[in-house]
């Protein structure tokens, strides 16, 4: 879609940013033969129907499908290889399209402000697409005030409630994660926090600097003493890691984690759970509800704690996450089932171990009998500690 050639210009596309669930992502996408858009669901498939019919970037500029009739969303399902139509659709809820939704821009400068609850849970929202596009070779998320929309009313129910964010869908020659985007993200978390917008002045809107504009901003923001009062400590360390992305990222002494995925890691650790861990702080009464928002974020049923998976041979390629890959394969299902079949009998010795008496303590057992006489003869065994990782 980046790189049709019919299309004259870039489509533009507003993200969900509470659209990442169960590998999914959720986008509207402006046409460009049309002034209208159509609703997009992107999902990541393990299986491909033996039959489907192969996604072209053309059916979403047409004016119609085969049929005449454009379908309500459209459904498109991916693996590394390919992409097709998925009839069988996304499932789970969608968000649904908001006709009267506001920029981040016009809520700072409204009379009736956003409540904190909503400004923090954006700014989670905001780092989650970060992490999850960093490394995204097609889409480019614009991380400023005007290009963030929110529903006009928000919604008694957080889960109703879908923040939107404007991306170009353009191939980027560049695809690592540029640190001055991070530092954008960090201004964005600065303005949320104080609830106002911070100004531009000449020399960083005129001429960016050679360091990046966003970074001088973020410089001046946190050596102001005009915002100190309005950003708590907390959240000012979160935007003094987005300003220090890259030094973070060189410092980063973790054998573990490939130099490509350093820059994943150190916004997972320094930006996105520190947001997490506020919202949670301010507002436990809702802790569920953010859980919920979360849960399947980073993967199917991943929390907002991914392990990192340690590799089994020397040189081979660590992996950050573990639902990286696809689900197990039948010979890894059988090797699994083939094991816990081995160690059955000794999971069945170790039961038989428990005395009659539970309430007693090992200790007095062994005194009351000797441990030459304990009351139960089993062969020695020599435990190993088995992780699941």
């Amino acid at each position: 879609m980046a790189n049709n050639p019919s299309c004259k210009a870039p489509h533009i596309a507003t993200l969900h940013l509470s659209g990442f669930k169960e590998d999914r992502l959720v986008m509207n996408i402006e046409t460009c033969r049309e002034t209208d858009s159509i609703s997009a669901v992107f999902t990541r498939s393990f299986e491909r129907p033996s039959s489907f019919q192969v996604f072209h970037s053309h059916q979403l500029c047409s004016a119609a499908q085969s049929d005449g009739v454009r379908p309500e969303v459209l459904h498109v399902a991916f693996d590394s290889e390919m992409i097709w139509v998925n009839d069988v659709g996304g499932g789970g809820e969608l968000p649904s399209n908001v006709e009267h939704d506001e920029s981040l821009d016009q809520h700072l400068t409204k009379e009736r402000r956003l409540k904190a609850m909503h400004r923090k849970l954006a700014s989670v929202l905001l780092a989650a697409s970060v992490f999850q596009l960093s490394n995204s070779p097609w889409i480019e998320q614009h991380l400023q005030l005007e290009h963030v929309f929110l529903p006009q009313t928000v919604s008694k129910s957080l889960k109703q409630w879908y923040p939107r964010i404007q991306c170009t869908l353009e191939s980027k020659q560049d695809r690592r994660l540029q640190s001055d985007n991070i530092a954008a993200l960090g201004v964005l978390i600065m303005e949320l926090e104080a609830d106002r917008k911070a100004s531009w002045i000449a020399e960083e809107n005129d001429e960016p600097s050679r360091e990046g504009p966003n970074i001088s901003r973020l410089t001046r923001l946190l050596e102001d003493p005009d915002w100190e009062g309005d950003v708590d400590d907390n959240y000012r360390q979160i935007a003094k890691a987005c300003l220090e992305f890259n030094i973070l990222v060189d410092s980063l002494d973790q054998p573990l984690i490939s130099a490509d995925r350093k820059r994943l890691a150190i916004i997972y650790k320094k930006i996105l759970v520190p947001l997490y861990d506020r919202l949670v702080d301010s507002f436990r009464e809702s802790a569920n509800v953010f859980a919920d928002i979360f849960d399947g974020m980073l993967g199917p049923r991943r929390p907002l704690a991914p392990p990192v998976g340690k590799p089994s041979v020397v040189g081979e390629k660590p992996i950050l996450f573990d639902d990286e890959d696809a689900t197990p394969s039948k010979q890894e299902r059988e090797q699994s089932k083939e094991f816990f079949d081995k160690i059955a009998p000794l999971v069945q010795c170790i039961r038989d171990l428990r005395p009659e008496k539970p309430s007693l303590e090992i200790t007095e057992l062994l005194i009351t009998y000797g441990a030459d006489t304990y009351p139960w003869s089993t062969p020695n065994y020599r435990l190993r500690a088995i992780s699941s990782g």
